[in-house]
């Protein structure tokens, strides 16, 4: 088969089985999780990192540097299923807080402070789509893309950053993996 032929094949089984791209964020996000995201954030700080940890160790019922310890040890294997349709929910309240800017409401690399020289991922094409279904959820390389960056350094408002600024100081693990669980959830 051709590659042409391949590439469209797969991008006629991808869109038969509704895999075209994330839920929309309308359908996604639920008001529950939003507002309670938004509470987070007000209750325990404006690092959304340090928030969500604090939030974390109050519902755990531990100290902040038992839920710090607990979230350094998500690194490898995402805890959520695309199933899952509350980490579906919390992933999309984090992303329209601090992912949209650049990827979209979409999810597809067209957001308001998208560089044009550094177009950001979009999770609705097709090789990206079909990553997602071949892999079985959440590929590996993009955790390590949002919690260490990724391309070439770039100068941004805040500063220079890499293309794709690394999120490990702003975000911990948990938060990251419902991010990527909500870009690898399916319409």
């Amino acid at each position: 088969m051709t590659s042409l032929r391949l590439f469209v094949a797969v991008g006629t089984v991808l869109a038969a089985c509704g895999c075209t791209g994330p839920l929309p964020l309308a359908r996604a996000l639920r008001p529950q999780e939003d507002n309670a995201y938004r509470q987070i954030l007000e209750k325990y700080g404006s690092n959304p990192k340090e928030a969500w940890l604090r939030y974390k160790a109050e519902q755990q019922k531990t100290t902040y540097e038992e839920a710090l310890a607990r979230d350094e040890t998500l690194t490898h294997k995402n805890p959520f299923s695309t199933n899952d349709r509350k980490a579906v929910s919390f992933g999309a309240a984090i992303y329209a807080e601090h992912c949209m800017k650049c990827h979209g409401e979409n999810a597809d690399g067209d957001g308001w402070a998208a560089r044009a020289d550094h177009r950001p991922k979009n999770f609705r094409s097709l090789l990206t789509r079909a990553g997602v279904v071949f892999s079985g959820g959440v590929p590996g390389d993009w955790f390590e893309a949002v919690h260490d960056g990724k391309g070439p350094q770039v100068q941004y408002e805040e500063g220079p950053a890499r293309a794709m600024p690394a999120f490990k100081d702003k975000l911990a693990n948990e938060q990251i993996w419902l991010v990527l669980t909500y870009l690898a959830s399916t319409e």
